[in-house]
């Protein structure tokens, strides 16, 4: 199956078009390249963007929405509470899954995969910048296990992601501790 037979694929909103410095009626976050780490989204280095109009919901993330980047890495993110309506910027695709045919979580998960990744570096090679196109998101293969092994999947992947970032901001924490204390014996 095609990720387009089981997903609504859009493109992100080119900034430049909607801009507006002066005299602005809407201010939003914006996803940008620097934002995307690791699968998350960093909300503290959103960009602002000022428009005079009202963006389309379509430009928008919503919970369960998967925002992929046209550039290497070519990294899924899967869109939660906290991370809703933030403005999609030209540099990613929103998914948006047929939860009949394809679970967000398991396709966050495919998406993330070597083997899939790999798919898509394929299509970039004779790109300088390694950016693909929406059109080889859509025409991806894709094998699709039933719904119920996708719930498996995708919730041991939600909960292995939530593990590997719980470790990092304890191996942070640990850092912090260790450098006050050799500050303290230090100042002794």
């Amino acid at each position: 199956m095609k990720l387009k037979d089981c997903a609504n694929i859009r493109t992100g909103l080119i900034l430049s078009r909607k801009l507006s410095q002066e005299n602005f009626n809407y201010e939003y976050k914006a996803i940008n390249l620097a934002s995307v780490h690791n699968g998350f989204i960093n909300k503290e280095i959103l960009d602002i963007f000022k428009t005079k109009e009202k963006l389309k919901y379509d430009y928008l993330t919503k919970e369960d929405d998967i925002i992929v980047r046209l550039t290497k890495p070519y990294t899924a993110i899967l869109i939660t509470k906290e991370t809703e309506n933030i403005v999609i910027s030209s540099n990613f695709l929103k998914l948006t899954c047929n939860k009949e045919k394809v679970l967000p979580q398991y396709l966050y998960w495919l998406l993330n995969t070597e083997k899939v990744k790999h798919k898509i570096f394929q299509n970039s090679i004779s790109n300088i910048l390694d950016a693909i196109t929406a059109n080889t998101y859509s025409n991806l293969s894709l094998n699709l296990v039933p719904i119920d092994k996708q719930l498996i999947i995708g919730n041991l992947y939600l909960l292995s992601i939530k593990e590997n970032k719980l470790l990092s901001q304890l191996k942070e924490e640990k850092l912090k501790l260790n450098n006050a204390i050799i500050r303290k014996i230090n100042e002794e």
